[in-house]
């Protein structure tokens, strides 16, 4: 078997991603990726046709979940990863997020309105699809009905973090996710932790030894935010700790240009570190000659 490789943290159209949830396996295979994880926002909807699309391909898909979770230091975000699609803890969960972001998404629509922008939600919801609505729908949105000259423009000018349209939603405490990730019977694992601490490097251990009493299961070391001075800090973190290490993209198709799956920047995500996770999840032999490293 040539040299497979492993990216725990990818985006669909089931959220903010470009390609169907069916299709993923296709650049699995370009980018030689024998496993990935679909972890879309606050939706567990592309799984069933990610999963069915990765059996036909001859790939190994994980079930996935990327979670907001409260924090005062930056952006947290969780990943559950390994569990049945049909869990009803899980459901339970996805519902209200689902009720949460229909809040905000309204109180966007309001903003914007109220700015003087004749949005209607139709043209928002049509940039969906059939999946969850969030901010880069708004912005496509934007785009086409010329209230932006591009992506960039509508995300600074109306919906992005700083900008007059935003709302912040609410969000689970992130004992909360780890407790119901375990109910689940899956892992909890900090998404590219620098940004939970507003990449202040100095605190992210003492952050990360927080969620540890609370029962984190592992950190994602290598994502492409993240450099090798802190990703090495990470793994050895998770080793000293007896957590697991992961490793993610956050591929998201077009609307990420330059983010390749299976890449961690310009390199290839290292194999070896995740091994205890990806037996755990039950696909460590989805991957060859686990010390590559690319």
């Amino acid at each position: 078997m040539a040299d497979l490789y492993a990216d725990l943290h990818v985006h669909s159209t089931a959220s903010d991603g470009t390609d169907d949830p069916s299709a993923l396996p296709r650049v699995m295979i370009r980018s030689r990726v024998g496993v990935a994880a679909l972890t879309d926002h606050d939706t567990i909807g592309g799984l069933l046709p990610f999963l069915d699309g990765c059996r036909a391909a001859g790939v190994r898909g994980i079930t996935g979940l990327e979670v907001s979770a409260r924090c005062d230091s930056g952006h947290l975000h969780m990943l559950i990863l390994g569990f049945e699609p049909w869990n009803p803890e899980l459901g339970t969960l996805v519902r209200w997020l689902s009720d949460a972001r229909t809040r905000r998404n309204l109180e966007i629509l309001h903003r914007l309105r109220d700015m003087g922008l004749e949005l209607s939600w139709t043209q928002v919801e049509a940039e969906a699809g059939d999946y969850s609505v969030g901010r880069p729908h708004f912005v496509s949105a934007l785009v086409k009905g010329g209230w932006a000259r591009h992506r960039n423009d509508a995300w600074d000018r109306f919906v992005g973090d700083r900008a007059p349209a935003y709302v912040e939603r609410d969000k689970p405490m992130p004992e909360e996710v780890i407790h119901l990730a375990h109910r689940a019977g899956a892992v909890a694992i900090v998404a590219h932790p620098l940004s939970a601490v507003g990449r202040n490097v100095d605190l992210l251990l003492p952050y990360l030894e927080i969620l540890r009493d609370m029962g984190l299961d592992g950190v994602e070391a290598f994502h492409p935010s993240q450099g090798r001075e802190v990703a090495d800090s990470l793994m050895r973190w998770t080793v000293q700790r007896r957590l697991f290490c992961s490793a993610g993209s956050d591929y998201h198709g077009e609307n990420k240009p330059g983010v390749v799956m299976g890449r961690w920047g310009q390199r290839r995500m290292p194999v070896l570190p995740l091994v205890p996770l990806l037996d755990r999840l039950g696909v460590a032999n989805a991957v060859a000659h686990p010390g590559a490293a690319g």
